[in-house]
Parts: C-alpha cells; sequence; structure tokens
C-alpha cells in the first residue's frame, strides 16, 4: 500500500521537499509520511488550515457583537451566511454580501450589519478560505520540520551520544526539542482566539 499525501498537505511532492531541503530522498512512501506529518504538526500549532478549502455550513456562536471571526482565513470568499433558530431547526434569515455583511479576507472576520444576535450555533457560514497558493515560508517550515524529522527518527528517546567531538541529546519528539526556527516561520500564522 502506497502513502498518499493528505488533502492539507504543504508540500506538493518529494521533489519539493528534496529542493527545499539537503534531503536527497528516494523513497516516496517514507517521503509522503514526512510532509503528511509535518503538515499535522503545522496546522496543530497554527491552529488552522493554512491550504485554501470549502468549508461548508461551519457552525458559529451568534456573539452580540457586529464583528465574528471565522476559525479559517484568509477568507478567499462567503457563499452564504444563515442564521437559525436553534429551538425550532429553522432558517432564521440570509444574508446579502455587501448590502447586509462585509469581510476582511486577511484578517478573517465578518462585519454584520444587524450585529450576530447571541445564540448557541445558531450561525451557519459557508465559505472558502485558506491559502491558494502557500507561502514560501510556510512551505520552507515544512520542509525543515521533514528534515528535522529525518535527522530524529533513528534517534528517538536517544538521551545522550558522543562519538569524538559529536554529541547529541534527545529525550523525545516533542515540541520542545523541535528547532525555534520552525516556530520563528510560523508565529506570525497563528490563529488568534478573538471573541
Amino acid at each position: 500500500m502506497s502513502v498518499t499525501l493528505d488533502t492539507n498537505a504543504l508540500l506538493a511532492s518529494m521533489a519539493e521537499l528534496n529542493s527545499l531541503t539537503k534531503l536527497a530522498l528516494t523513497d516516496t512512501d517514507y517521503a509522503h509520511s514526512l510532509i503528511n506529518s509535518a503538515s499535522k504538526f503545522i496546522e496543530g500549532y497554527t491552529k488552522r488550515t493554512l491550504k485554501e478549502a470549502t468549508y461548508t455550513s461551519e457552525k458559529y456562536d451568534g456573539n452580540g457583537s457586529y464583528y465574528l471571526y471565522l476559525k479559517q482565513y484568509p477568507i478567499s470568499s462567503i457563499t452564504s451566511i444563515h442564521r437559525w433558530d436553534t429551538s425550532n431547526n429553522v432558517s432564521y434569515g440570509t444574508y446579502t454580501a455587501n448590502s447586509d455583511y462585509l469581510y476582511d479576507g486577511n484578517r478573517g472576520w465578518i462585519y454584520l450589519r444587524e450585529g450576530f444576535q447571541i445564540g448557541v450555533q445558531n450561525y451557519q457560514i459557508t465559505y472558502k478560505a485558506g491559502y491558494a497558493a502557500l507561502p514560501y515560508d510556510v512551505r520552507q517550515a515544512c520542509a525543515l520540520y521533514c528534515s528535522w524529522m529525518d535527522m530524529v527518527r533513528d534517534k528517538a528517546g536517544l538521551n545522550s551520544e558522543s562519538i569524538g567531538g559529536y554529541s547529541y541529546s534527545l529525550a523525545n519528539k516533542d515540541a520542545s526539542a523541535v528547532p525555534k526556527e520552525i516556530f520563528s516561520i510560523l508565529n506570525k500564522y497563528v490563529r488568534l482566539d478573538i471573541e
């Protein structure tokens, strides 16, 4: 069984991984596993999906504000916004772009002229968000993480190793062991929890 790239993979191929690093991988399954793992780590760290996707009827709680921050951004387009009467499970209203609401794609918020009525999952929003063309630094962070995983794959659990002037210590492959350079790149992509 061959390993395929997940739909959220942040690198397109083993060739791209090799070109962004000093790796010279020839095992496609192994390369795809690295890319998939790195992509999942990056999504977990940034608390968002970076690759463009469509989100259908994503539910949000009305917060009583004029602004609602979506879970994913940058927003490419909004297909629909519906307010629901959650107690009777019926549509309470549909909104029209530019007359009822505006949105800031880069910041990921929607401004609703009447405000978002307080409620539990009383808004359903269908939209497209993420990067159609992933930024170079995100791809680079993914490649660096893959390179790091390749380096430590045989050393997982190693506490100490010394050979001549070379020494290496690694308790496990947790986030504290990940090179700081990767976090420096990713920090600007972390989704802020704004209510």
